[in-house]
């Protein structure tokens, strides 16, 4: 993720519900990005929908799938 920050590539951040204090804050401060979504699905919900055994935040560059994100209304 931060990775993707500091290449430009401007993410859209989605974070689980039950991320750790420590990494919620250091998600906060990543800069620029598209924004923040925040706590819709639990990180075993999103492990298991895009097939990886553990999960606590996700970016999201391709603007397909972000206006995509935004048509959910999150």
């Amino acid at each position: 993720m931060e990775k993707m920050v500091v290449k430009g590539e401007n993410p859209l951040v989605i974070t689980s519900s039950d991320i750790g204090d420590s990494l919620k804050g250091r998600v906060s401060r990543w800069e620029p990005v598209r924004g923040i979504v925040a706590d819709v699905l639990t990180g075993e919900d999103m492990a298991r929908a895009l097939g990886r055994d553990k999960l606590a935040v996700v970016g999201v560059s391709d603007s397909g799938f972000v206006k995509g994100i935004r048509k959910l209304g999150l």
